[in-house]
This record gives C-alpha cells, sequence and structure tokens, in this order.
C-alpha cells in the first residue's frame, strides 16, 4: 500500500504551480501516468534487490517462481519508463492494468493461505484487506489508459441519488444566504448547474427559467422540483461544446452556483455568461474557492485536490474564482468572502465568496 501514498503524494506535488505545466503533462490523466510510474519503481526494483518475498508468495506448485519474480521486475520497470513517455502513456495504461491483475492472483493466494512472506506484514488483515486494494491500483492503471476517469455516466447516476443526502447540512446553512441573493430575481433566469433545484424556493414562480444542466439523470428531479414550485416556464439544456447555446444578450440573470469550481475553463463560462446577459444584467453567485496564498489551509486545498476532483465531479478546491470573477470584465462588482462552518462542509472547502457582477 505504501506505493500507493507515493503515487498520491506526486500527483499532488505535480499539480504545484511550475510544475503541472512541465510539457507532457496537460492533462490530469499525464499526471497520474507519470506519478502510476513512480509508483511502480519501488517494487520492480525490489522484485530484484529482495526476490525472497515475491516467491514466497507464489503457491508451490508453481514452477519456476523466481524467473516468474524476475520477468514481472522487468515488465514493471518497462511499464514504469512508457509510462513516463507522452507518446506511450495510454498503451502503458493498459500494461499496468494487465500487469496488475496478472500478479493480482497471488495477493489472493497470500491472503487465503494464511503463509505470509518473510518480509511482509504479518497482520492477516492487512492481507485481506491488499485483495481489494489491489482495484485502486486497477482504476489508477485504467485512468491512464482511458486518458480519463472512467465511470463518468455511473459516478453522475450515483450524484443525482445522493446530491440532496450529502448536500443536505449545507443547503440548511445556506439557506438563509441564498434566499437573499434571489430575492430580486425576475425575467428570463438562466441558471448553470442547478443540481436538483436548491435555487426552486427562492425564485418567482412567474420566472422564465433555463437550466444548464451537463448531468442528464439530475434533469427529472429538476422538472418535478420546477412544477411543486409551480414554476411554468421551465427549460432544462445540456452543455454544448461552444458553451450555452443561448443567444447573445437573451437573459435577465444568470445563477451560478457552486459550479465554477469544477468546469474545465472557468474563464470561458465567464466569458460566455458575459455574452448572454443583456447589458444591465446581472451573473449571481455562491462558490467556494480558494483560501489565501501561503496558508495552511491552501496547502491542504492543494493535496486534496487532485483525489477530491476524482470523487467530486472535477471540483477544484484550491481555485481562485474570486480573482476570475474580478479578471472577467463586469462593469460592477459586488462579492462578499466568508467562510462555511465544520458542520456544514469540509474544512478544505470552506473559504467561499457571494455576490453579484453587472454587465
Amino acid at each position: 500500500m505504501t506505493p500507493f501514498l507515493l503515487m498520491l503524494c506526486a500527483l499532488a506535488i505535480l499539480h504545484l504551480p511550475g510544475v503541472r505545466a512541465l510539457p507532457g503533462l496537460g492533462r490530469p490523466a499525464d499526471k497520474a501516468a507519470v506519478a502510476l510510474g513512480l509508483g511502480l519503481l519501488p517494487p520492480a526494483w525490489k522484485h530484484f534487490a529482495d526476490p525472497a518475498p515475491f516467491v514466497a508468495m507464489l503457491p508451490s506448485w508453481v514452477p519456476g517462481a523466481e524467473v516468474l519474480v524476475a520477468a514481472s521486475g522487468l515488465a514493471e520497470a518497462a511499464v514504469a519508463v512508457a509510462l513516463f513517455l507522452p507518446r506511450t502513456r495510454r498503451l502503458a495504461g493498459w500494461a499496468a492494468v494487465a500487469l496488475l491483475l496478472a500478479v493480482w492472483p497471488a495477493n489472493i493466494h497470500v491472503a487465503i493461505s494464511g503463509q505470509y512472506p518473510p518480509g511482509f506484514s504479518q497482520s492477516p488483515l492487512y492481507h485481506w484487506l491488499r485483495v481489494p486494494f489491489q482495484l485502486l491500483y486497477v482504476g489508477w492503471g485504467l485512468w491512464v489508459a482511458f486518458g480519463h476517469v472512467p465511470g463518468l455516466g455511473l459516478r453522475r447516476r450515483f450524484m443525482a441519488r445522493l446530491y440532496d443526502r450529502v448536500m443536505a447540512p449545507y443547503e440548511a446553512w445556506i439557506s438563509p444566504r441564498r434566499a437573499a441573493l434571489l430575492r430580486d430575481v425576475s425575467g428570463t433566469v438562466v441558471e448553470i448547474g442547478p443540481g436538483t433545484g436548491a435555487s426552486f424556493p427562492f425564485l418567482d414562480p412567474s420566472v422564465q427559467w433555463i437550466g444548464i444542466e451537463p448531468n442528464p439523470y439530475m434533469h427529472a428531479t429538476l422538472r418535478a422540483r420546477a412544477t411543486e414550485r409551480g414554476i411554468a416556464h421551465v427549460e432544462i439544456r445540456g452543455v454544448t461544446a461552444g458553451g450555452m447555446d443561448l443567444p447573445t444578450g437573451s437573459a435577465d440573470v444568470v445563477v451560478c452556483s457552486l459550479v465554477l469550481c469544477s468546469v474545465e475553463d472557468p474563464a470561458a463560462v465567464l466569458a460566455d455568461i458575459r455574452r448572454v446577459l443583456r447589458p444591465g444584467g446581472r451573473l449571481v453567485f455562491l462558490e467556494h474557492v480558494a483560501a489565501p496564498r501561503g496558508t495552511w489551509l491552501r496547502r491542504l486545498q492543494r493535496v486534496m485536490r487532485p483525489v477530491w476532483s476524482c470523487f467530486a465531479d472535477g471540483c477544484h478546491p484550491d481555485r481562485e474564482t474570486d480573482r476570475l470573477l474580478e479578471a472577467a470584465g463586469f462593469e460592477r462588482l459586488e462579492m462578499e468572502r466568508f467562510d462555511a462552518p465544520p458542520e456544514a462542509v469540509a474544512r478544505f472547502a470552506s473559504p467561499h465568496v457571494a455576490g453579484q457582477a453587472v454587465r
């Protein structure tokens, strides 16, 4: 399990300013490939420096155990090198998956037989946990092989099903502030990433509401809750490659809540919001943002980002959304900074901004 910790640390380092901009590290999957390669090198080296424990992991009836151990060490080293090279990364990702699945039976054999190799942990619990833990390595290899985290549709289904339950403490705390932000909203309202409709209780039913929700599994809940609120004009759209497929100057208000942290290009999204708003129209926003630079919380956000982003649909807890709003070119910006309490949200996501920007 130690290589996995090494991979997590390497992934965090590869997201540091100055490092993440290095050639060949443009995508998250590229950083994951280098981290996986670094994680494979220590066990590859140990296959030659101390092969006895690996030989002991194999059943006694397996012929040529020493040769198999040496071959697997060479294979791990070769895959690690290929993961470092941009041209061979995807193929190396598939090779890593095949290699990890090939050695998995040895882990299962050790756990079931109870014959723990010398130099390895003697705890039965460790060896039983090691069996399902191998799937994390396999999943990491699939991330590299596909070029993105696989199972996006499945993750979106789970998010749609669990979203309200997970967000309940946060919504209970943020509701008064959300109500104040949406009090004077009227006309044509475009909401980006409305989720399951947390804004509906605070909107006037007479608004013409257009939701831009990329998760299709939330659309049915959105329609049902809009009907419950009595909002007659409801239109739900996905996201196109060019942004919001809406006419220029067609919106009176754009609502953006906990969205800019997770979009791929927030500056482009803000530019598209300005395009869609009519002159004098407003962007109403509520976002969690990066902590001040140089603080321990900012460092925690940076460490948490690679893992959190995978599980939270691309969320970046260290994104400087406040600075992006200031640079977006709005005529007037009103922004309040505040921290969410620990009972509402994880500490690394506590810094928030809320307010409005006028086009």
